[in-house]
């Protein structure tokens, strides 16, 4: 389900996506209308990853349609990225 974000709110042809996920969750990403032509990534997904940790994840429009598969492929990747060990 799509919502047109507010030009007064500081938001320029951009549209919030929401779709129901697991128990009260919800898959949001925001789009541009204006540069899905000329951007490879338009749609934007904030995902928190764990304690104060979020990361923003780039995605192209065309993926939209799939966000059920997009919201699983960055929770596989989050988690693989998490458990890598981080070595100095």
């Amino acid at each position: 389900e799509g919502h047109v974000l507010p030009a007064k709110a500081g938001y320029m042809n951009e549209v919030l996506y929401v779709g129901p996920l697991e128990g009260s969750q919800r898959f949001v990403s925001r789009c541009s209308e204006e540069e899905k032509e000329n951007l490879i990534a338009a749609c934007e997904r904030d995902i928190q990853v764990g304690g104060s940790l979020s990361a923003t994840v780039r995605f192209p429009v065309e993926l939209l349609p799939e966000w059920r598969a997009v919201n699983a492929a960055l929770k596989l990747l989050v988690t693989r990225l998490i458990a890598v060990p981080v070595k100095n």
